[in-house]
C-alpha cells in the first residue's frame, strides 16, 4: 500500500496531523497527538494536590496510620469498577453504561487522589518522622496515592482490553515526576551547605537562583531521560542520516542523534529536545516516517533545525516569560505593591496582555524557520511537499491558522513567493526585526524597573544573610540603621489587635513584624557572640548549641517570648526537627495572639508529643497547649 492510500485510510479513521501544527488527530482532548506525551494528567494531579492543601485544614504532622487503609479502599474501588466494565461489555444493550465508565476511567486517579488528600487530610496521610526535613521525599510520599491509582488503572486496562491503552499517559507522568522531585532534592541539598542555605533563606532572589540552577540541570538531563522513558530507537536509514548531516553542515548546528518514537500510528509529528548540541536529539513519529518520503522528511528536519539555529525557543522564553516577570517584579514594587500575591497577579496580567504579541511573534518564527530551512535545503520543494502532505491528511487544517502556527496555505504561499522573488526575504526579516525591537524595549523596561528593587532588597536582606552566616553583631548594627525606616509607626503590640490580627494584617505590617523578630534574633545572637568571643561559620555549631540551651531555660521559666527568640535563632543556624519547627510556630502564634493558628499548631504539638520522638529539653507549658 503506498503512502497516499494509507493516508486515505487513516483519514477515514480520524487520524492526521502535521509537524507544522495542523489540526491533526485528536488524542483525548488534545490536538496533534500532544496528549500522548505531554503530562497533562500528572500536572493536573499536582494542581489538585495544591488545591487540597489549600482548601483543607492541615493536620501535619500526621500519624499516617490510616494511609494504607485509605489507599487500599480507594484502589479496590478502581478494580471493582473495571470488573463492572467487564460485566457490562458482555451485554449488548449495556454499551452506553460501559462507554460512560470508559470515559470516566482516566479521571479516576485524579478523583481518588483528591479524596485521599482533601477528605482524609493531605498532610496527615504522611508519617513525617519518615520524611524528615526532605521536601523531595515528603512530596513523593504525598504523591504516592496518585501513582498507585495510575498503576491500578494500567492493570485494569490490561484486564479488560488485553493491552495497556494509557501507556503514553503513564510515560508522560514518569517523564515529569523525576524532574519535579529533582528540583526539590536540589533545594534539599542546597539547604545542607551553609552559604547556599543562607542565600535561600535571606534573599528573595535566592529562590530564583535555585530554580535557575535546577532548570539548567534539567535541560542537560531531559534529552537523556526522554530517550529512555519514551523508548526511542535510533534511525538506521543511511540516506536520511546522510541528508541530516548535509543540513547540519549548512546550518552550522545539529543534533546528537535522530530517533523514532513509536505511537502505534496515532501521531504525525517531529520535535527537537534539548538546548545543547551534545545532548540534543530530534524524534520523528512512526506515522510521519511512514507517510512522508525521505525528501519530505528532510524538509521537516530542516524546519526543526532552523528553529534551533535561530534560537527561537530561547527568544520566546526571554520575551514572553522573562520580560513579563521583570515587568511584574519591578512594576509592582514601583507602585508600592511588592507582596508576592500581588506580584503574581501582575505577572498573570502581563502574560494575558502579551498573548496577541506572542501569537504574532510565534507565527513569524514559523515562517522564519521555513525561510532558513529553504536555504539549508537549497530550495522550497521538499518543505512545500511535506506541508501539502499534512494538508492532505487533515483537510481544511491548511485554511485556518493555529494559535502558534500560520495556516498551512499561508506558509506554502510564503515559500512560493520567495521562489518567485527572493528579495521578499529581506522584507520579511525587516518585519521580524521591527517586532523584536519592540519586544526588546519591553525587556529593557522590565530590567530598568527591576534593578532598583533588587538594590533595595539587597540592602534590606543582606543583614539577615550575615546573621545566617554567624555574624550577628554586624547584622544587628545594619538592622539598627534600617529600623527607623522599617519600623515607622510600630507600637510593639503585635498581639493586641485581636485573634484574627495576623490573617488580616496588611503585607507591610507582616513585613514589619518579621523585621522585629529578625532584630530580636540578631540582638540575642550578639549576646551569644559576646559570651563566647567567637563568630562566623566555624562558630555556628557552638552558638547553635547555646541558643538551644537558652531556649530550654526560657521554656522552663515560662518566658515564651524569649523561648521563641532563642528557638528561632537555633532553627536559623541549622536544620531543626519537625517538632522544633512546629513548636516555634506555636510560640509565634501565642506572641501574635492568633488563636486560630494556636489551635492548629497546638493540635500538631499534641500529635507529636503523643506519637513522635520529641526534644525533651523543649517542652512547652501544658497550660498553654
Amino acid at each position: 500500500m503506498d503512502a497516499r492510500a494509507s493516508a486515505a485510510g487513516l483519514r477515514g479513521a480520524g487520524l492526521g496531523g502535521s509537524f507544522g501544527g495542523g489540526s491533526g488527530r485528536r488524542c483525548g482532548f488534545l490536538p496533534g497527538g500532544l496528549g500522548l506525551i505531554f503530562p497533562f494528567w500528572f500536572l493536573g494531579a499536582l494542581l489538585l494536590r495544591a488545591l487540597a492543601g489549600w482548601v483543607t485544614e492541615p493536620l501535619m504532622p500526621g500519624e499516617g496510620r490510616g494511609a494504607l487503609a485509605v489507599a487500599a479502599l480507594s484502589g479496590a474501588s478502581i478494580l471493582i469498577l473495571f470488573e463492572l466494565l467487564v460485566l457490562l461489555r458482555h451485554f449488548g444493550r449495556a454499551k452506553g453504561p460501559a462507554r460512560f465508565i470508559e470515559v470516566l476511567l482516566p479521571f479516576l486517579p485524579w478523583a481518588l487522589s483528591y479524596v485521599v488528600w482533601a477528605v482524609f487530610r493531605l498532610e496527615s496521610y504522611v508519617r513525617y518522622d519518615i520524611a524528615g526535613n526532605s521536601e523531595a521525599f515528603a512530596e513523593l510520599l504525598i504523591l504516592l496515592p496518585y501513582l498507585w491509582f495510575e498503576l491500578l488503572l494500567l492493570l485494569g486496562e490490561f484486564r479488560v482490553y488485553g493491552k495497556v491503552r494509557s501507556g503514553f499517559r503513564a510515560r508522560a507522568t514518569w517523564m515529569v515526576l523525576p524532574f519535579f522531585l529533582l528540583v526539590l532534592l536540589l533545594f534539599d541539598l542546597m539547604a545542607m551547605e551553609t552559604h547556599l542555605r543562607a542565600v535561600l533563606d535571606a534573599f528573595s532572589f535566592g529562590l530564583g537562583l535555585g530554580l535557575g540552577l535546577s532548570i539548567t540541570i534539567l535541560v542537560l538531563l531531559l534529552p537523556l531521560w526522554t530517550r529512555w522513558i519514551l523508548g526511542l530507537k535510533p534511525l538506521s536509514d543511511r540516506e536520511l542520516l546522510e541528508g541530516f548531516r548535509r543540513i547540519d553542515e549548512r546550518a552550522g548546528t545539529g543534533v546528537a542523534g535522530a530517533y523514532l518514537l513509536r505511537t502505534g500510528g496515532r501521531m504525525f509529528n517531529a520535535a527537537v529536545v534539548g538546548f545543547f548540541r551534545w545532548t540534543r536529539l530530534i524524534l520523528f513519529t512512526d506515522l510521519l516516517l511512514e507517510l512522508l518520503s525521505p525528501r519530505q522528511v528532510l524538509g521537516v528536519y530542516a524546519h526543526e533545525i532552523a528553529h534551533v539555529r535561530q534560537h527561537h525557543m530561547l527568544r520566546l522564553l526571554t520575551f514572553f516569560l522573562l520580560a513579563p516577570w521583570l515587568l511584574a517584579f519591578g512594576g509592582s514594587w514601583l507602585f508600592g505593591l511588592a507582596d508576592e500575591d500581588t506580584q503574581l497577579l501582575v505577572f498573570g496580567a502581563c502574560l494575558v496582555l502579551m498573548i496577541p504579541l506572542y501569537k504574532r511573534y510565534s507565527r513569524l518564527m514559523e515562517c522564519d524557520a521555513d525561510l532558513n530551512a529553504r536555504a539549508f535545503l537549497g530550495g522550497s520543494e521538499p518543505l512545500i511537499e511535506s506541508l501539502q502532505e499534512g494538508e492532505f491528511l487533515a483537510p481544511g487544517s491548511g485554511e485556518k491558522a493555529g494559535f502558534r502556527h500560520p495556516s498551512t496555505q499561508a506558509r506554502i504561499a510564503f515559500l512560493q513567493a520567495l521562489d518567485e522573488d527572493p528579495s521578499r526575504a529581506e522584507i520579511f526579516r525587516a518585519q521580524v526585526k521591527r517586532l523584536q525591537a519592540g519586544l526588546f524595549v519591553l525587556l529593557g523596561l522590565g530590567i530598568g524597573l527591576s534593578v532598583p528593587r533588587l538594590r533595595s532588597q539587597w540592602k534590606a536582606q543582606y543583614p539577615e544573610f550575615l546573621l545566617d552566616l554567624g555574624y550577628p553583631g554586624e547584622a544587628y548594627s545594619m538592622l539598627l540603621d534600617l529600623a527607623p525606616e522599617r519600623m515607622a509607626g510600630w507600637d510593639g503590640g503585635e498581639g493586641r489587635t485581636g485573634p484574627d490580627e495576623r490573617s488580616s494584617r496588611k503585607p507591610q505590617d507582616r513585613e514589619t513584624l518579621d523585621f522585629v523578630y529578625l532584630l530580636d534574633e540578631a540582638s540575642r545572637g550578639r549576646l551569644l557572640v559576646e559570651a563566647r568571643g567567637q563568630e562566623g561559620i566555624a562558630a555556628l555549631p557552638i552558638l547553635r548549641k547555646l541558643a538551644h540551651s537558652r531556649a530550654s531555660k526560657a521554656l522552663r521559666e515560662k518566658d515564651l517570648d524569649a523561648a521563641m527568640g532563642w528557638l528561632g535563632l537555633y532553627l536559623r543556624w541549622g536544620e531543626g526537627t519537625v517538632y522544633q519547627t512546629v513548636l516555634y510556630q506555636f510560640l509565634r502564634a501565642l506572641r501574635e495572639g492568633d488563636t486560630g493558628e494556636q489551635k492548629i499548631q497546638g493540635k500538631r504539638l499534641g500529635i507529636l508529643l503523643a506519637h513522635y520522638p520529641t526534644d525533651p529539653a523543649l517542652i512547652p507549658p501544658k497550660e498553654r497547649l
